[in-house]
């Protein structure tokens, strides 16, 4: 659940990489300094943390299905559609 909590639902600072480096693009200038971000919030899970995150992953699918099984035994209409995304429908695709 921390794993869950922190670093997979919210932006943890802690896990994240992030440099900024100051570009002084006019040499008779040094005081002009313009700041380059580079972020990187992707996941760098270590092993023990990326089982942690597929068992996550696994629980949440197994407990969705559920859901949906149990909405189609009692209101099958709701869960019988096609949806296609607006994206698609938008540009002729």
């Amino acid at each position: 659940m921390d794993l869950r909590n922190t670093t997979v639902a919210h932006s943890d600072e802690e896990m994240m990489h992030y440099r900024v480096d100051l570009i002084r693009p006019m040499e008779d200038n040094l005081e002009l300094a313009m700041p380059h971000l580079q972020i990187d919030d992707t996941l760098h899970l270590d092993e023990n943390e990326l089982g942690e995150f597929d068992r996550l992953v696994r629980e949440l699918v197994s407990k969705l299905y559920k859901y949906v099984f149990d909405i189609s035994q009692t209101h099958p209409e709701l869960v019988e559609k096609y949806v296609t995304p607006a994206a698609s429908a938008s540009n002729g695709g």
